[in-house]
């Protein structure tokens, strides 16, 4: 049976992907609702997949969106797993089968690879607690309800 992968109508009027061209938005888009997805938004993917899926060639995911979608601080692709990094806190969140299946999604990750994205913060303002699963209806997965932003580089 398929998943069931509802995109919020806001999704086309947030800055960040108002901002981006199309090819991205596509991208951005494909790593939301892709049959890979999961409920915790880290999953594996081989890129291969991603260019079949997209149309987007092989190369350009790898050298040209992949990178701008990490520096944005919104996808990451880490030995052929994804982490989407705000995914989770779409979730109704206050619903015990949603924090249940995030939990259980979270346990199916390697552990190389939890490990990973727990060290993505490195660079960024706010710390990204991948691992932390809502303990509570008032907690959020971040510390902050603002978007990752990487840090100025100091002169």
């Amino acid at each position: 049976m398929a998943k069931n992968r509802f995109v919020n109508t806001k999704f086309w009027s947030d800055t960040y992907v108002a901002d981006i061209d199309p090819l991205e938005k596509l991208l951005f888009l494909y790593f939301l609702t892709n049959p890979f997805t999961n409920i915790c938004g880290i999953y594996e993917i081989p890129i291969k997949q991603i260019a079949l899926d997209t149309g987007i060639d092989k190369s350009n995911i790898e050298k040209v969106f992949l990178p701008r979608l990490k520096k944005a601080g919104k996808i990451f692709y880490i030995d052929g797993w994804v982490y989407v990094v705000n995914f989770t806190k779409h979730q109704a969140n206050d619903n015990p089968n949603i924090i249940n299946g995030i939990k259980k999604g979270k346990a199916l990750v390697p552990s190389h690879i939890m490990k990973k994205i727990d060290t993505l913060s490195i660079g960024y303002t706010i710390l990204p607690n991948p691992t932390q699963v809502f303990e509570s209806e008032s907690e959020s997965e971040f510390e902050s309800e603002s978007e990752l932003k990487p840090k100025a580089t100091q002169s």
